[in-house]
């Protein structure tokens, strides 16, 4: 097995606003002080003040977010895989199971189509940038796994433009034909149908 490309999945500006939520969230609902707003300092003492279990659904929520920050997205010639400090998180595809890779983007939607008269042209980036992947199993194959999709707009525009050529050469992609996103749902109930 020949490792193609590796890079982080989630965007670091992501996962540190969802983590200040759910931190504040939780440092909020377990406090055992009363709530008040006169001063920074006595917000600062609302948030401190926590019980047992608050603090442990603290440091777990920390752990969570530590893993999502940690995951990379794994490409090599024989599979796709979502891994975090060496574990895989999850397995997107094996190639032996793969039929074709197909783009879906919301360009390509009916809706879409009808506004886009009126608007600018779309680079092929752009069009790249807000798609979804998705790796399409063999009929046989359908039935013991699920659809599995990548999403693009969680990368940056290079790690894409690194990506989609490998794809490309390895996984059976074809840069140019897109779907709607409808086309995606269709699939998606195929699968759970099976």
């Amino acid at each position: 097995m020949h490792n193609l490309f590796e890079c982080y999945y989630f965007p670091a500006w992501m996962i540190y606003l969802m983590a200040i939520g759910a931190s504040f969230a939780c440092l909020c609902k377990f406090s055992t002080a009363d709530f008040q707003i006169s001063s920074i300092s006595a917000c600062l003492n609302f948030l401190i003040q926590q019980s047992l279990a608050g603090w442990l659904i603290q440091i777990f929520i920390l752990l969570i977010f530590l893993i999502l920050k940690q995951t990379k997205l794994n490409i090599s010639t024989e599979t796709i895989t979502l891994t975090s400090f060496g574990f895989i998180l999850n397995q997107l595809v094996d190639y032996q199971h793969l039929e074709k890779t197909q783009l879906y983007t919301p360009y390509h939607s009916r809706h879409r189509m009808l506004k886009s008269i009126q608007n600018k042209p779309i680079s092929q980036m752009q069009k790249w940038q807000k798609s979804r992947i998705a790796f399409l199993l063999h009929p046989n194959d359908r039935k013991a796994h699920k659809l599995q999709t990548l999403d693009l707009s969680l990368l940056s525009e290079s790690q894409i433009s690194i990506l989609i050529p490998l794809l490309k050469q390895h996984w059976k992609l074809n840069p140019e034909h897109f779907l709607g996103s409808e086309h995606l749902l269709q699939q998606r109930l195929k699968y759970k149908l099976r």
